[in-house]
């Protein structure tokens, strides 16, 4: 059993890896470099396309977040059903594994709002009129959305780090 922990633990740090690594790529990485003036026709579509091929990604990365996720606290004693009991989280390291499980469907129920109604939305007025004022406005939406999935998985990620390391007093 120790191995199946051991290859959860991996997965979970390479997942958290790839999605705050794709996101500080497509941020810090690709954006500034479409930007370019030159760059300008293709924006629009390589922003779409990009955001597209890494949600795919990303939705299976979530999944398997939750999944190792599970496995983890199991391992350590706590079950799925004992996430719906107040004593779960009467511990420091039991108010992070509720903070953990906020913001993670906090970024779940904004991913979504992203994914599939502000992205699509952006997409469609920037087919049909990339320099309309609503289109700037689902831009800065799906920006504003990104940001908050950006910090939220980067407190995520801390989190993960004092669960394993016994945490802090919350």
């Amino acid at each position: 059993m120790k191995w199946l922990y051991i290859l959860s633990v991996y997965t979970h740090i390479l997942l958290a890896t790839f999605w705050i690594g794709g996101m500080i790529f497509l941020s810090f990485v690709l954006l500034p470099a479409i930007r370019k003036p030159e760059y300008r026709a293709y924006y629009h579509r390589l922003v779409n396309d990009t955001g597209v091929n890494f949600s795919r990604l990303g939705w299976i990365a979530l999944t398997l977040f939750f999944i190792t996720g599970l496995y983890q606290l199991h391992v350590r004693g706590i079950e799925w059903y004992d996430l719906f009991k107040p004593a779960t989280y009467s511990s420091p390291v039991g108010r992070i594994v509720g903070l953990k499980l906020l913001f993670y469907t906090a970024i779940v129920v904004l991913q979504a709002l992203h994914d599939f109604l502000i992205g699509p939305r952006a997409t469609r007025l920037g087919d049909e009129a990339p320099d309309s004022p609503e289109y700037k406005k689902y831009r800065a939406y799906a920006r504003m959305v990104g940001i908050t999935v950006f910090f939220l998985s980067l407190f995520m990620a801390l989190f993960g780090v004092l669960i394993v390391r016994g945490g802090f007093r919350i």
